[in-house]
């Protein structure tokens, strides 16, 4: 999956110049409107889902996947998670996958939306209990992916593994999107305009949306620039214009017609075989083997575990205590975001088992000692890499002392969304959710 090169600068958000469009979000870094004055969710519906086909396109499908350019502040996904909640006839799983460069910090993306809905802005439940859900989810501000899993279980007609999965890219489009692996259903090309965002509009990499695109996908923005016409019909697209919303007089929907297609990725996709088919033996009841029953159930497939012993984690992982947490490097290269993107995903999905007592361990921070880094070098390093102070904290050995209650030696890392877990405990965790 894709990750973004580069430290992270969030957005800043303000008022257009001049008292126009009163209350709209704005960015000043653009000089643009984040929506249409009209409307964000009644923009992400018309131009969006309905310009993709939705919600009858998802129908009767195991999965269906939208891949986004500018997340911004969440409208698109969220009026796209409402509009899949409010289907009778859903999809087992929604994935969003969405590239954001200068993404909001949580404080700002509660603010606007406590705004948004205090307007009246789309229907009551999904403005405030759906955006609820996605601020309480929100990550640290580090660049590369972040996976945001919001289960559905409940939901009239759902299946036991029912859910949206939204797929945070932060990053460069340009760094991002070359390195994802996807087979993408609807595009949703959104961003500020092509004049003031031009690298979001790149023709280079748009008129390469073909290598992304499973068959029949759609594209669907509100830009008719010609640039993204011809860039769009050279990756197989038939691109037609239609009624515009707002202030727009047209906007465009496309569909993946290929004269080509072109081959696979080296390493993508296996073909999804049919529901009645997805059965799966895995072979050993470790740590890998219980993570890798509860994904593929989480997918649809019946699985079955084999183990010599009569519970799970009896060997190698069967020791008292494991530690989850990420590493500092200094290039922050794909081993450190591998390491990121995996703590990062462990405590969200193990911290609820925790606080109802299911799973023995603490998610509220680990210290790893560093005696080989001085106090100044620490802080530069952190500074250059840009990493947040939800995520990573340097110590001090005086305020390492403290944290830890014990003599250490020297300063270290705090790695504020690290913990410990007992692995036995864990695994049965993961096969019960399984089941």
């Amino acid at each position: 999956m894709a990750e973004g090169r580069g430290r992270l600068s969030p957005a800043v958000l303000g008022e257009r110049p001049g008292g126009r469009s009163p209350g709209v979000p704005y960015s000043p870094l653009y000089a643009d409107l984040y929506h249409s004055e009209a409307g964000a969710w009644a923009q992400a519906e018309e131009v969006f889902i309905v310009g993709s086909g939705l919600p009858g396109r998802w129908r009767g499908r195991s999965r269906f996947v939208i891949l986004e350019t500018g997340f911004g502040l969440g409208n698109n996904f969220l009026a796209t998670w409402a509009a899949w909640r409010n289907d009778p006839e859903r999809c087992d799983r929604l994935v969003f996958i969405s590239i954001e460069k200068h993404p909001l910090t949580r404080d700002d993306l509660a603010r606007v939306h406590d705004t948004v809905a205090s307007a009246g802005e789309g229907p009551a439940e999904p403005a405030r209990a759906l955006a609820a859900r996605l601020i309480q989810a929100w990550p640290p501000l580090t660049p590369g992916l972040h996976t945001l899993d919001f289960e559905e279980p409940a939901l009239p007609g759902n299946a036991a593994s029912a859910g949206v999965s939204l797929l945070l890219g932060l990053g460069d489009v340009k760094d991002v999107l070359p390195q994802l692996v996807a087979a993408v259903d609807a595009f949703y090309l959104d961003g500020f305009s092509p004049d003031r965002n031009p690298d979001m509009w790149d023709a280079h990499w748009l008129s390469r949306l073909g290598r992304w695109a499973a068959p029949d996908a759609t594209a669907a923005t509100w830009s008719v620039a010609r640039p993204l016409r011809d860039a769009l019909a050279q990756a197989g697209f038939e691109v037609t214009r239609a009624p515009g919303f707002g202030s727009k007089r047209d906007r465009i929907t496309a569909s993946y017609r290929p004269r080509f297609t072109p081959p696979a990725l080296a390493g993508g996709l296996w073909p999804e075989p049919e529901r009645a088919r997805r059965s799966a033996v895995v072979i050993g009841a470790g740590l890998a083997g219980c993570a890798a029953a509860w994904a593929l159930s989480r997918e649809g497939w019946r699985v079955t575990v084999l183990d010599q012993h009569t519970g799970p984690a009896q060997e190698a992982s069967g020791n008292p205590g494991g530690l989850f947490h990420g590493i500092v490097h200094g290039e922050d290269g794909i081993h450190a975001r591998a390491h990121r993107a995996a703590a990062l995903h462990t405590a969200a999905l193990v911290g609820p088992w925790m606080g109802d007592g299911r799973l023995t361990g603490h998610c509220q921070g680990l210290l790893r000692l560093d005696a080989q880094l001085t106090d100044d070098q620490a802080l530069t390093l952190i500074e250059r890499l840009g990493l947040p102070p939800d995520y990573l904290q340097w110590c001090p050995q005086e305020r390492a002392r403290r944290i830890s209650g014990l003599p250490v030696s020297s300063g270290g890392w705090l790695f504020t969304r690290g913990g410990w877990l007992d692995p036995a405990h864990y695994t049965r965790c993961l096969l019960q959710e399984a089941q």
